[in-house]
Formats: structure tokens, C-alpha cells, sequence
């Protein structure tokens, strides 16, 4: 585990008092809970043996155990709070990586991978943590305690313990990797077999095209075997080590048997019983202890690769950029995608600071292109943008993000609240800002008829009213340049002219850039640009 890395582990550890407290305390408790038995036994033994009072040895022991069972679950129950927050502590870690990064257009499924790697890095954090904290510290903290008294006893006897213990660590170690390759062909042959019923389900003809239970039989057994023999293949591994196993401690047991009877004139009763009964029990928890640690090394090389997105980001600074007059300059510029003809071949025009410029086009001749070309999201092959004397190329995904407003046709929208999805743009906005905004992209005249008002989802809205929420949200974000990308497509043209009234009136850009190829565009700015005519 890199040192860096397990150094942020414990620094956010360290935020969470309770945690640091189930640290301590749960293994502790987890060894009294294990171990109170044999060692109350043992005495009970001897107090019988020699007619001594039980009582208060009873009592003790009921107040003991008792107790340790009481702090565990209010341990249980605090740590529970707060483990959520360490794991989405490293979510956040992963989410703050990627917002730094370039982000390409053309890279597919990045949001999934972004996810998975954030659930990834949580899930390996949430099973560190436990087979550490539940399993192998108090599994470890019993057999050393066993050990030392069984020591104190007879050392032959702990001797032996000891090597059992090693002998099953290999066993458990060499077959480790075996299990983990059973139980990946078991996951990736019930995938298979999940995705073929799910094909068939997924349509609707495909119940008429192929009935049931012919194409049940004849597409769906082959995957329904291979399934099966996947799981079994994986239960006989599992079985087949756990034989070892057992074979194992039945010659430890037989061997610590042997030696209790050979030298029984040198032991008590009680302490026949305890090494009798701490031999059978070390079977299950040095199995466990064997089991965990295999477990916890795969864990923490997985924590390993995922390390990178622990290291500390440092944020990019916040501070304004520097646009004076916002003026667009496109030079030279080419772009295709691949195996396609150009989009842009050498295109080059520019756009002043304090104008409204419409760059029109018949659909798909290359506005989004650009937009994505601005925004980053590709990389032209030759060729540059410019917004003043800046290169865009040169700015980090932060400062393009607090640079360029943009109000896409299709308006993204969380699956939450009306206010929610407006606070995207500014987290802090106060009520009167954002009702400001609202009104000023002309929501409020529909958010009136809402039973919710502005809690409602915003979901529930119309693909116009979603776009009119995206124009209040830009007017909330504080940004040089704006782009309208076929943003009002959806909008009545009564209530387009009252919002694009109020964008070009208002001015809350020094750029406003319309890309759109509908004619009621052209009255509002004040220069036009034809694509068709740059190339």
C-alpha cells in the first residue's frame, strides 16, 4: 500500500471519532466474546472440582458478557453513521480527479467508468475496513492470547497450534487464487446467462418470433449449463480446500489430544477443558484469520491501483481569467472524426467582444462541433480557438467551465427539485436570486400552476420548460461568454422573444454566440456567421 496513500486513509480516519474508537474497542470485544467462554469454563471446572463457591464466578460472567455484547452494538450503531461519510469521503476523491481532467467528447462510457471506479475505491475502503476491524485484528488478538496460554501450560501444545496455523495459511494461500478464478467465470457465466433472458424479455416480438420453450431450450440451456458448471466447479474448489482444512486440524487435534493424555498428571481439569475446547475453537478462527487475510491482500492490491485518486488535487485557482472584451477567434482551423470527411477544413473567422453573433448552419454541418471544440471536448487536428489572447487549448477543464456559459438543445437535468437543479450554477444563491433568474427565463409563469412550486422535480417538466430552467440557470452563473446551442428550440416563439429580450437586454455576457439555423434567431443578433461559407 503506497505511504501516501494509507497516510490520507488515516487522515480522514481521524475525522470521524467514532471510528477511531471502533478501532480500539471492537476487536477488544470481539476477543472477550470469542474467548469468555473457554476461560470462564476452565475456572468453573476447577470451582466445581474443588467444591468452591460458582456464584460470583456466574454472575462475573454474565456482567462481563453482558456488557461486551452491549458495547459492540452501540459501537455497530455509531460507526454506522459514520462510515458512510469516510466512504463517500473517497467517492468524492474520484469525482475531484476527473473534474480536473480533459474530458473528450469521443471517449464513450466515460461516465460509467467514472462511477465505477468511484464505487470500486468505496467498496475496497468499506471491505478493508471490516475484514480488518470485524475479522482479523480480534481473530488475531484471540489466537496470540490463546497461544500465550496455552504457552504458559504446555509449549509443545502452542507449538503445535502455531504450525497448524502456518500449514493452513499455505494451503489457504495457494488455493486462493484458483477460487478467485472459479469465481470469476461463475460471475461472467451468470452475466451471460442474465443477458440472454434479458434479450429475450427486452422486445416484446421476440415472444411471438420464438416461443418460449423453444428458445428457452434451445438458446437459453447452453448458457443454463455452463452457469451451473461454473458454480460447481467453483463449490468443489471451495469444498476441496475446506477438506484440507479439516483433515488438518483433526491431526492438530489429535496431536494436543494425545499430549493431554500423555501428560494429563500435569494438568488440572480446568485446563484440560480450556486447551480442549480452544483447539476445537481455533479450527473455525484460524480458518477465518486465513480466509480474511487472503481477502484483505487481494483488497489492498486493489486499493493499490486506485491509489491514484487519493493523492491530493490541487485545485486549480478560482480567480477570473482575464477576458476584457470576450472576442472569439477561430484560425485555421480543421477537424474530422474518424474515418469521416472534414467537418472543418481550415476554417478561420472571427467573432467581436460585446456582440450577439449567430453562426447558423442546416443541421449536422458542424455548430456542435464547435461547440464541443470550444468546450474542449475535442481536439482540433490543426488549427486554434481563442477567446481575447487566450487559447483555449491552454485552459484547464475548471477555467473553461467558469469562462463559457452554455445552454445545450438537450437540457441536462438532475432527477431532483426545480431549486436543486437551478443551484447547480450557483450553490450559494440566495431565494431571491434564483426566483430573480427564474423570472427572468420567464419559469415563473409555470412553476405558478405547480402544486409543488419550486420543489417540484424537475423531471416532470416539459422538454421546453426544462430549456427555459437552463436559460435561469446561466443567468445565475457568472460567465464572459455565452453559448446557445439550439437551447429555445422548444419554447413558443412568445416566449422566446420575452427570454431573448431579456438575455441581449440585460447583457450579462460580453459574448453571446447563437448556434442555430432557425430564421427567428437572425433578429436578435448583431453578426451573423455562416459556416457553410467559412469552410
Amino acid at each position: 500500500m503506497h505511504g501516501l496513500s494509507l497516510k490520507l486513509f488515516f487522515q480522514y480516519l481521524f475525522q470521524y471519532p467514532s471510528l477511531i474508537s471502533t478501532l480500539l474497542i471492537a476487536p477488544c470485544i470481539g476477543v472477550v466474546n470469542q474467548l469468555s467462554v473457554p476461560f470462564v469454563l476452565k475456572h468453573l471446572v476447577n470451582a466445581i472440582y474443588q467444591q468452591n463457591n460458582l456464584h460470583h464466578l456466574i454472575i462475573l460472567f454474565i456482567f462481563v458478557w453482558t456488557i461486551s455484547k452491549l458495547i459492540i452494538r452501540l459501537q455497530v450503531y455509531y460507526s454506522a453513521f459514520q462510515t458512510p461519510h469516510l466512504i463517500a469521503l473517497f467517492r468524492k476523491k474520484v469525482i475531484d480527479y476527473y473534474l480536473i481532467q480533459p474530458t473528450l467528447i469521443n471517449k464513450t462510457h466515460q461516465s460509467m467508468e467514472i462511477g465505477k471506479i468511484a464505487n470500486d475505491l468505496a467498496n475496497t475502503i468499506e471491505r478493508i475496513w471490516g475484514l480488518c476491524v470485524w475479522n482479523i485484528i480480534p481473530n488475531t488478538l484471540s489466537f496470540l492470547i490463546v497461544l500465550y496460554q496455552i504457552a504458559k501450560i504446555n509449549g509443545t501444545i502452542m507449538i503445535n497450534l502455531a504450525c497448524y496455523f502456518f500449514l493452513q495459511l499455505i494451503l489457504i494461500g495457494k488455493a486462493f487464487s484458483l477460487i478467485q478464478k472459479n469465481a470469476s467465470k461463475h460471475r461472467a457465466s451468470n452475466m451471460a446467462l442474465l443477458s440472454t433472458i434479458h434479450d429475450t424479455f427486452k422486445n416484446p416480438l421476440n415472444l411471438i418470433v420464438y416461443p418460449s420453450e423453444s428458445y428457452f431450450d434451445d438458446s437459453i440451456r447452453g448458457d443454463q449449463l455452463h452457469e451451473s458448471m461454473c458454480r460447481q466447479q467453483l463449490i468443489h474448489t471451495v469444498n476441496h480446500l475446506r477438506l484440507k482444512v479439516d483433515c488438518l486440524g483433526v491431526m492438530m487435534l489429535v496431536i494436543n489430544f494425545f499430549i493431554l493424555l500423555k501428560h494429563r498428571v500435569s494438568f488440572d481439569l480446568g485446563e484440560m477443558t480450556f486447551i480442549a475446547l480452544t483447539s476445537i475453537s481455533m479450527i473455525e478462527i484460524l480458518w477465518q484469520l486465513g480466509h480474511c487475510a487472503t481477502e484483505l491482500n487481494k483488497e489492498i492490491g486493489l486499493f493499490q491501483k486506485l491509489s491514484k485518486y487519493l493523492v491530493s488535487i490541487p485545485r486549480f485557482p478560482t480567480k477570473n481569467v482575464g477576458i476584457k472584451h470576450g472576442s472569439v477567434i477561430v484560425n485555421n482551423l480543421s477537424f474530422a472524426y474518424p474515418n469521416q470527411s472534414d467537418v472543418f477544413n481550415n476554417t478561420s473567422f472571427e467573432i467581436p467582444g460585446d456582440t450577439v453573433t449567430l453562426i447558423r448552419s442546416e443541421s449536422g454541418y458542424g455548430k456542435t462541433t464547435l461547440l464541443y471544440l470550444m468546450l474542449g471536448l475535442l481536439k482540433p487536428q490543426k488549427g486554434s480557438i481563442h477567446v481575447d489572447d487566450l487559447s483555449l487549448s491552454h485552459l484547464n477543464p475548471p477555467q473553461i467551465r467558469q469562462l463559457i456559459n452554455v445552454v445545450p438543445q438537450h437540457t441536462q437535468i438532475l432527477n431532483r427539485s426545480i431549486m436543486d437543479n437551478l443551484m447547480i450554477a450557483k450553490p450559494k444563491a440566495s431565494m431571491n436570486e434564483l426566483l430573480h433568474s427564474l423570472s427572468l427565463a420567464k419559469c415563473d409563469q409555470f412553476i405558478s400552476t405547480l402544486h409543488s412550486g419550486i420543489h417540484t422535480n424537475a423531471n416532470q417538466l416539459s422538454g421546453g420548460q426544462k430549456q427555459q430552467l437552463s436559460i435561469a440557470r446561466a443567468f445565475l452563473k457568472q460567465s464572459p461568454i455565452w453559448v446557445i446551442d439550439e437551447g429555445l428550440t422548444g419554447v413558443d416563439l412568445k416566449t422566446y422573444s420575452s427570454i431573448m429580450h431579456n438575455v441581449v437586454n440585460r447583457r450579462p455576457f460580453k459574448s453571446l454566440i447563437i448556434m442555430s439555423h432557425h430564421q427567428r434567431d437572425s433578429r436578435f443578433a448583431t453578426k451573423i456567421v455562416d459556416l457553410n461559407d467559412c469552410n
